[in-house]
């Protein structure tokens, strides 16, 4: 999927593919919070975010906004907030079980749908 996320950066730019790959990630969330116990759901949601991730594995769009001098310290900031967030969400995970996965699912998707909507202005 990494390989064809370049493609398509190269077809139709990287910002356009930053937009189209929170869809997948959106659509992981969905899938837990409809039938967290369905096998079937599991699997479709990790495909999805194995998908968003494949897409975004290659991005080049902070090349084309950020000065080359920040580039570097940039990119380990995002991967330390990939990082952060996947803790993060382990945590609030266990801190909202009595809520059910369901829940936190929803309130996990909101995190890419404001990356979405953040990536419009």
């Amino acid at each position: 999927v990494a390989v064809l996320g370049g493609f398509l950066q190269q077809l139709f730019g990287p910002r356009k593919l930053l937009i189209v790959s929170t869809i997948p990630s959106i659509f992981s969330w969905v899938f837990v919070a409809v039938s967290p116990s369905s096998l079937t759901c599991l699997l479709f949601s990790r495909v999805c975010a194995g998908l968003a991730n494949g897409l975004l594995s290659g991005n080049v769009y902070m090349s084309n906004i950020a000065s080359p001098k920040f580039i570097g310290s940039f990119k380990m900031v995002e991967i330390a907030s990939k990082n952060v967030g996947s803790i993060l969400l382990f945590v609030g995970m266990l801190c909202f079980q009595t809520f059910g996965v369901s829940l936190v699912s929803c309130i996990s998707a909101v995190f890419p749908a404001l990356g979405l909507v953040g990536m419009f202005f």
